[in-house]
């Protein structure tokens, strides 16, 4: 009889503890749960953010794969709505379909029978009450509400906001067009639903210095308090409970150093956004490096061509034919011009068959149709040409697609004598600034995305299990 007094006397410490503390709470909500260092400092502090009668703003960024959202998005809203049954949440997510799941994870979370233990007062799935993917209500009056960017928000009085993943991937963060709907979304919708005692905590990966917490750190640099944690430590950003040297890993049992410095090596712009939460691009050149080649001895592949017609007259035709050899493409000549369409459809032909090119894609904007057309009867049908559309953001996908040029495209050892407009454009192209044109740019990008599929998955051109 003493061994059980003695386990429901542990038991009833447990249940209290997870009725004040987050991180007792997840311990007892998951039982497997074993949290670092970080997953303390970070329930420390959310724990004080929920308890806090006044407004709180608060950020919070750490790399992919470290468990903030188990945390901060799935817990932390079942913990508040237990603490405070009349408490109206918002979590918000890129689109309805991620914010959704976080929604059935909450729900499933709340329906456990150690929940009802420690919070027996929050009453969830009586009858009348909506009870499914997009809202929860309890008994009490409160909820949990789970919108994508762009969604609403109406007749919703909002206690919290749980802002997490705003941006599905880097494509997203560099187009200026997304990074406007979120702030624009933020302002209209977010700001509109919440009041003086509103409580915010922002949460996902910084890819660009212009993204939503950029602009409101800048706008009020005072009014948010951070939590960073870096994957790899450097002596730039510390924190008083972090115990790693500078160069150690933020979870090392789980992820590896290797992993994330051949990334750092492949890609340094990806590595410091995604794993040290440095959206700041590194000044300079887009392309500070590229292969290149000087036989094709040995290559075997499929010899192709992408051509960027001219959209304007201040545009340039930038036709690129290549050998495509798994997941390399063997640049093997290059027609950059400004010369009129009547002279380059039939200069396209005659180098589609100088180069015995048997795949030719044309992008099919503008006038981009016809001269397909033209150039298709020119070849007499030694060529199978496809026409596209291409409706992404330039320089988002430009930026996306950077690493991969330079990792997968080789372009000819003297293509600098050969090709010096195309060469000049590609080699002196920055990051930032003004730049005269991005034509070759664009083809360039369009041969690497063709060839490793980059449109919004980047992670699988890395290669990299982490992502």
């Amino acid at each position: 009889m003493s061994k059980f007094k003695n386990f429901l006397n542990v038991l009833r410490t447990e249940r209290l503890a997870a009725r004040e503390d987050l991180l007792s709470f997840i311990e007892c909500m998951k039982e497997d749960y074993k949290a670092e260092w970080f997953h303390e400092v970070v329930c420390d502090g959310l724990t004080e953010f929920g308890d806090q009668d006044e407004a709180v703003y608060k950020m919070l960024f750490m790399p992919p794969q470290n468990g903030k959202s188990e945390i901060s998005s799935r817990h932390f809203p079942a913990y508040l709505l237990g603490k405070n049954p009349k408490l109206k949440i918002a979590v918000i997510s890129y689109n309805a379909t991620v914010a959704s799941g976080f929604g059935d994870d909450i729900t499933r979370i709340m329906n456990k029978p150690q929940y009802k233990s420690v919070f027996p007062d929050t009453i969830v799935g009586e009858k009348g009450l909506k009870n499914n993917k997009y809202i929860m209500e309890t008994t009490e009056g409160g909820y949990v509400v789970n919108v994508g960017v762009g969604g609403s928000l109406t007749s919703k009085t909002v206690d919290v906001f749980i802002f997490d993943d705003l941006y599905k991937g880097p494509m997203d963060a560099w187009s200026p067009l997304y990074r406007e709907r979120v702030w624009n979304f933020y302002n209209a919708v977010a700001e509109t639903r919440g009041h003086k005692k509103e409580k915010m905590l922002i949460l996902y990966t910084r890819w660009h210095e212009d993204d939503l917490a950029g602009r409101l750190l800048e706008s009020n640099p005072g009014k948010w308090g951070i939590d960073l944690f870096q994957g790899v430590k450097t002596k730039e950003f510390d924190h008083i409970r972090d115990p790693r040297k500078p160069g150690e890993i933020l979870w090392p049992s789980r992820h590896s150093l290797e992993k994330y410095l051949e990334l750092k090596e492949r890609d340094i712009i990806t590595f410091e956004a995604l794993f040290q939460q440095n959206p700041k691009p590194v000044k300079g050149l887009m392309y500070p490096n590229h292969l290149t080649w000087d036989t094709l001895e040995g290559v075997r592949g499929i010899k192709k061509a992408y051509i960027d017609t001219a959209d304007s007259g201040g545009d340039y035709l930038s036709a690129i034919f290549y050998i495509e050899s798994g997941p390399y493409s063997y640049i093997t000549d290059i027609y950059y011009t400004k010369d009129d369409m009547d002279t380059t459809y039939k200069e396209v032909a005659r180098r589609l068959g100088i180069n015995g090119t048997t795949h030719c894609e044309i992008e099919s904007n503008n006038g981009g149709r016809f001269f397909g057309k033209q150039v298709q009867k020119e070849t007499k049908g030694n060529c199978s040409f496809k026409l596209t559309h291409q409706s992404e953001n330039k320089e988002a996908r430009i930026f996306a697609a950077s690493a991969a040029v330079q990792n997968y495209i080789l372009f000819p050892h003297d293509w600098r004598n050969k090709h010096p407009e195309a060469y000049n454009s590609f080699t002196k192209y920055r990051r930032e600034g003004k730049n005269a044109n991005d034509d070759f740019q664009d083809a360039i990008t369009g041969v690497i995305e063709k060839n490793l599929k980059l449109n919004n998955k980047m992670a699988k051109v890395l290669k990299n299990p982490l992502f």
